[in-house]
């Protein structure tokens, strides 16, 4: 009975390792969103809200004439989504942050421009040449800023910040293979006294 439950506690802490691990990796972090709330009367695009920062699934793309374009301080397009303009109704369009994102605009099939949104609240990245670590720049998010860190930042990413989650799940996995190889062992020598014990009298 006590083998048994010795057994049945080994499979547990197997079991249980693996699944702590599993999920452990599973675990990512989700990246920002803009979302861009367009209201549509007679044609006329407006903003029912300008923008937020959001998380989630992007708009599905299409194939419309008009565009919303997020631009950078130095008018460089950062990110671009094709609009089908409608008659009436709210459009909501999420597309990707960029870290750099100074300025959104919304044109038509001509190029003119017919809307227009400040998003210098939102960016990390200000092209100020000055890698401000403290407001979350970097050599990923902020190349231009931070072109000189960018390589001090690669080698900080080889020793990554592992969550305890992962940490748990490994070590719980090292006992379990540590307490199967006893077990094993220990079916190994009953085994084997079990054979020797006729002979023994």
């Amino acid at each position: 009975m006590r083998y048994t439950l010795f057994v049945l506690g080994i499979l547990a802490v197997v079991v249980g390792g693996w699944a702590v691990g599993a999920h452990a990796d599973e675990s990512t972090p989700q990246e920002f969103l803009y979302a861009f709330h367009i209201r549509w009367a007679s044609g006329v695009p407006s903003w029912a809200q300008t923008y937020e920062l959001t998380t989630g699934a992007q708009a599905t793309p299409t194939a419309g004439a008009w565009a919303l374009r997020v631009l950078s301080s130095g008018g460089a397009v950062l990110e671009e989504y094709a609009l089908a303009p409608v008659r009436q109704g709210t459009m909501d369009v999420v597309i990707p942050y960029a870290s750099r994102g100074f300025r959104a605009e919304v044109r038509d099939a001509a190029g003119a421009l017919r809307l227009e949104a400040d998003l210098s609240g939102s960016r990390v990245c200000n092209d100020d040449a000055v890698c401000d670590a403290q407001y979350g720049e970097d050599g990923d998010n902020c190349p231009t800023d931070c072109a000189a860190t960018a390589g001090s930042a690669a080698t900080a990413a080889i020793a990554p910040q592992i969550p305890v989650s992962s940490l748990l799940g490994a070590w719980l996995m090292r006992l379990s293979m540590a307490a199967t190889a006893i077990l094993l062992l220990g079916a190994a020598v009953r085994a084997l006294d079990s054979r020797r014990r006729p002979y023994d009298n």
